[in-house]
C-alpha cells in the first residue's frame, strides 16, 4: 500500500508553471512570425528582380557589393536572357508586396499589443512578491531615517553646546547620502514613501 502511495505520487504531474508564456500570446507570435517571413519573402523578391534588372543592364557588377549581389543571384540569369520577362514578374511582386504591406504593419501592431498584454500579465503575478520586496525596503528605510534623524541629533546638541557649530569630529554624515528622511517633506526618501503610498503599496 506504501509503495502504491509513494508511486502515485512520484508519477503525478508536474505543476504548470504561471509564468509560462500564455497559449494567447504564442499563437500571436507563431502568427506574427509567418506574416513576417512572407513579407520578407517579397522584399528580398523585390530587391533581388530589381537589382538583376540593373546589373543585367549595366553588365557592370563589380560595382555593387557581394552581399547585395547575392540577393540577384536568382533572378540574374532570367533578366540577361528575357529582361521583359523579369521586369513583368517585378511588377507582380511590387503589386503583391503592396497588397501585403496593410497586413504585416497591422500584424506588426498586433505583436506589439500581445507583447504588451503578455508582460502585464506576467506582470500582475510578479506584483504580490514586488511589493512585499518595497515593503521591506520602506521598513528598512523608515529605519535609516530614525537613524539619520539621531545622528542630526546629535550634531545639533553640539552646535547648543559648543561655542562653534560643528567640528570635524562630528562631520554631516547623514546629509552626505542626499536622501533626507521619510518623515521631511522636501527629502528624496519622504518624496519615495508617497509614491509607493499612492501605488497602494503602503498605507
Amino acid at each position: 500500500m506504501f509503495k502504491a502511495q509513494k508511486t502515485a505520487k512520484a508519477d503525478a504531474p508536474d505543476q504548470p508553471d504561471p509564468l509560462a508564456p500564455s497559449a494567447e500570446y504564442l499563437a500571436a507570435v507563431a502568427h506574427y512570425r509567418e506574416i513576417s517571413e512572407r513579407h520578407a519573402e517579397l522584399f528580398n523578391a523585390e530587391s533581388g528582380m530589381r537589382l538583376a534588372r540593373s546589373m543585367a543592364a549595366s553588365g557592370d557588377n563589380k560595382r555593387v557589393p557581394e552581399k547585395l549581389r547575392a540577393t540577384a543571384y536568382p533572378y540574374i540569369k532570367l533578366a540577361r536572357k528575357r529582361p521583359e520577362k523579369i521586369s513583368e514578374n517585378l511588377l507582380d511582386v511590387q503589386d503583391e508586396l503592396a497588397e501585403f504591406l496593410p497586413i504585416f504593419f497591422a500584424e506588426t501592431e498586433a505583436i506589439a499589443a500581445a507583447k504588451r498584454r503578455e508582460t502585464n500579465r506576467l506582470a500582475g503575478l510578479l506584483q504580490p512578491r514586488h511589493r512585499a520586496a518595497v515593503r521591506e525596503m520602506a521598513s528598512a528605510l523608515e529605519q535609516l531615517s530614525r537613524a539619520t534623524e539621531a545622528e542630526r541629533e546629535v550634531r545639533a546638541e553640539l552646535a547648543r553646546r559648543a561655542p562653534l557649530p560643528t567640528s570635524p569630529n562630528l562631520p554631516d554624515l547623514s546629509g552626505e547620502l542626499l536622501l533626507g528622511c521619510m518623515f521631511e517633506h522636501d527629502g528624496r526618501l519622504w518624496s519615495w514613501a508617497r509614491h509607493i503610498r499612492k501605488l497602494g503599496i503602503l498605507q
